[in-house]
This record gives structure tokens, sequence and C-alpha cells, in this order.
């Protein structure tokens, strides 16, 4: 019985949680094209860095910091799945 807790309380959290990045990932890989990299930390089992040919957050140019910084936020909210996000603000 002892196993089958300590199973339940630390493996299988732990299991839950990775698939989550990796369906985020697929995800991400599917709406973005398939020439993106990711680098996996195996602490967090989130990507470590992510890679690839950039992303259109908006048709045209972005006028100054104000607006860029509302598009990155976007772009974190949108991909917190992937980034493991959980409570964390940006």
């Amino acid at each position: 019985m002892k196993t089958l807790s300590l199973l339940t309380l630390c493996v299988l959290p732990a299991l839950a949680a990775a698939q989550g990045p990796a369906a985020a990932w697929t995800k991400f890989q599917r709406d973005n094209g398939p020439n993106w990299t990711a680098e996996w930390s195996p602490a967090t089992g989130t990507p470590r860095a992510i890679w690839g040919e950039g992303l259109t957050v908006k048709n045209g140019p972005i006028a100054n910091t104000a607006e860029a910084r509302k598009y990155a936020l976007q772009t974190l909210a949108k991909y917190e799945q992937l980034l493991g996000r959980g409570a964390s603000t940006f």
C-alpha cells in the first residue's frame, strides 16, 4: 500500500506534467511549422530554449516598445502550457 501511495504522490503527477508540455509542443509545431527545435530541461520537463523561423505576432511593423511588450505578453500567455507557466506571471 505504501508503494502505491508513493507512486500516486510522486510519479503520476510528474508523468501528467510531462505530457502537458509535450502535447503543447506538438501543437506549437503544428501551428507554426516543423522547422522549430526545442532543448528540453530534464528538471522541469519544459523547453529550456526554443528556436526556429520566427513567429508572426502582427502583420506589419510594431510601432513602439509598449506595443512590443503587449505582443510579447500575448505570445507568452498563448504558449503558457508549453513554457510551464503554472501560477507564475510574466
